[in-house]
């Protein structure tokens, strides 16, 4: 119970829009206002409506009488206290920063052939790891195969890849096929030979992947000498960040599969990457869901 102070308007009511009157001794009484509601409480607790107040400082003063609100019962949920949104003031101000020099990429005194510029990337130390981990999950797999690649018929391979992407057709055993035989890539490498290529193809040991929680780490190798080399090409002082989508239509792949509508191949794996104003990627982050912000603290590019 609070009790209001005086007010002038009170005083001028008539006696029959009074309530009732305060006693004096208010102090430590264990009257609740729920039992202040009606007339009959009043009578119940010996109070008349008519009493004059008996306080010599403030006399005829007026009770406010406050009812509770309805405790909530065991189990019933508690609705939270709303709080009304803050509103930030927000300034508008010209901000003035230098113009920055526009960058000009240094002209090379002449062009190399495009197998050069390949292989500065996918360097030689590359190219040896992938063979020898190739030849060693042909011996995991059977230890009496005979399958031994070289790293010149991985190249002949690797080109081979390329070609095929640029010059698709519905079947890769098409390529071999009578009526669609292709010469640039039947006449290097049969279509058996190619196959056994394909299937032995490996960049990590699997011995290595027992309780790893990297979900890449089949080609975690690969990516990170790759983009070892990628950092040491010169950037340009304005770049960008994005997502970039390497398309995949399999479904055994899980979650690592995401979907991106504004992609022009809309699913497959997400990556994130650094590169300058020339296009060139710099820098390459595997996403493989939300627990991972970052690399693992294992991988050192």
């Amino acid at each position: 119970m609070f009790y209001g102070g005086r007010n002038a308007a009170l005083e001028h009511e008539d006696d029959s829009q009074r309530s009732w009157i305060a006693p004096d001794d208010v102090a430590g009484s264990d009257m609740d206002a729920a039992s202040l509601k009606d007339d009959s409480d009043l009578d119940e607790l010996g109070l008349d409506e008519d009493v004059p107040s008996t306080s010599r400082s403030r006399p005829g003063r007026k009770v406010c009488v406050v009812v509770p609100q309805q405790m909530p019962e065991d189990g019933d949920a508690v609705r939270p206290a709303t709080k009304r949104p803050r509103v930030r003031p927000w300034k508008k101000e010209d901000i003035t920063n230098q113009p920055r020099q526009e960058y000009v990429h240094p002209r090379p005194d002449f062009l190399r052939p495009a197998s050069e510029y390949f292989t500065e990337c996918f360097t030689p130390d590359l190219r040896s790891h992938i063979v020898f981990q190739s030849n060693l999950y042909s011996k995991q797999r059977d230890v009496v195969s005979n399958f031994n690649l070289s790293e010149s018929e991985f190249m002949v391979f690797l080109g081979l890849i390329m070609y095929m992407g640029l010059m698709p057709l519905p079947s890769i055993v098409d390529y071999w096929a009578v009526k669609t035989r292709v010469p640039q890539v039947a006449e290097y490498v049969s279509r058996n030979r190619f196959k056994a290529i394909w299937s032995n193809l490996h960049f990590s040991d699997n011995d290595q992947a027992a309780g790893s929680q990297d979900r890449f780490l089949k080609v975690r190798s690969l990516f990170t000498k790759v983009t070892r080399e990628f950092l040491n090409v010169a950037e340009t002082p304005t770049q960008s960040i994005d997502e970039v989508m390497v398309a995949y239509k399999g479904t055994t792949a899980g979650n690592l599969r995401q979907y991106v509508a504004k992609k022009p191949d809309k699913w497959g794996f997400k990556l994130f990457c650094r590169s300058s104003v020339d296009g060139f990627i710099h820098d390459i982050l595997m996403y493989q869901g939300g627990h991972y912000i970052s690399e693992p603290p294992y991988i050192t590019v």
